[in-house]
């Protein structure tokens, strides 16, 4: 990619668009710590376009923070990225999917999982999968921590459904796909009070 950077301007959530391949968990993950801009700052060690054509960046393995070296080849197809994209010419998006990929082997093997790993991966922090109706969830202590949301209890958006909208709740949401949880709040419509959830799509529209 021409003029391309690493980072270019902020680091925003709406940088992240997904491709043809099904690793929503990892995209929604990954946006939720886009809110956070020095985590993802922090994961790289090159930070810099460089004539080596050489970066690295860190993700924890099995309780070990591990170094992923990689160089800038991604595939290609229709002129531009065949999964992962950011938005504008930046790299960071494509090159931490690439070195998740990388960390388990292939692009194939995480093209579905749960939305807790890449959170605990990327972070080095505890996830725990809360079930909304379960007996044990907590709404005054549980819900602030919400990161992502999926409708089902595995991700699975396979490569072949990876952008298609075409099973999908009455209310809009797409089965068996991962989305950034943002907010939870009331909102007062005729007198009445509803409970509503901001998320947000990694196919960057609908």
């Amino acid at each position: 990619m021409p003029d391309a950077k690493i980072f270019e301007g902020k680091v925003e959530p709406n940088d992240i668009r997904q491709g043809s391949l099904g690793d929503c968990y990892f995209l929604a993950g990954l946006a939720a710590l886009a809110e956070r801009p020095d985590r993802i700052f922090n994961l790289f060690f090159t930070q810099e376009m460089n004539e080596a054509h050489y970066y690295s960046c860190k993700i924890l393995y099995k309780g070990k923070w591990m170094t992923v070296d990689m160089d800038e080849y991604v595939p290609w197809r229709y002129g531009k990225p065949a999964f992962t994209k950011a938005s504008e010419n930046e790299l960071w998006v494509v090159l931490l999917e690439k070195a998740w990929a990388k960390m388990y082997t292939s692009y194939r093997r995480i093209a579905a999982g749960y939305p807790e790993e890449p959170l605990h991966d990327l972070t080095g922090a505890p996830c725990k999968h809360l079930y909304m109706q379960h007996s044990s969830f907590d709404k005054e202590k549980d819900w602030q921590y919400l990161l992502v949301a999926s409708q089902k209890e595995f991700a699975m958006c396979s490569s072949s459904q990876a952008g298609s909208d075409t099973n999908k709740s009455y209310t809009g949401v797409v089965q068996g796909h991962a989305y950034t949880f943002l907010n939870a709040t009331y909102l007062k419509v005729d007198g009445e009070y509803h409970r509503v959830v901001q998320l947000r799509n990694p196919w960057g529209k609908g």
